[in-house]
C-alpha cells in the first residue's frame, strides 16, 4: 500500500492596502505643513465621500487609524 498524503487548499492571497493622508486639523507642529483649504465645504465633503466609496470597494477586514488619546 502507498502513503496517503493530506491535501490542504492553497491558503488565499493577502492583499494590503496603506492609505495616507494630512492631520486635518493640524496646528502646525508637524516637519512638513501644507496649506490646505476648508475640508468641510460641499465640495471638500463629495471628494472624501467618493475616496471612501472607493475604499469601500476594497473591502477592507481591518482599518486602522491613528486618533488623540485625550
Amino acid at each position: 500500500m502507498g502513503a496517503a498524503l493530506a491535501q490542504h487548499p492553497a491558503a488565499p492571497a493577502t492583499s494590503v492596502m496603506v492609505v495616507g493622508d494630512f492631520h486635518m486639523s493640524n496646528p502646525g507642529q508637524d516637519l512638513h505643513n501644507v496649506t490646505v483649504g476648508d475640508v468641510l465645504t460641499a465640495e471638500r465633503q463629495t471628494e472624501i465621500a467618493t475616496i471612501i466609496g472607493a475604499l469601500a470597494d476594497f473591502h477592507p477586514t481591518i482599518v486602522m487609524a491613528e486618533w488623540p488619546a485625550e
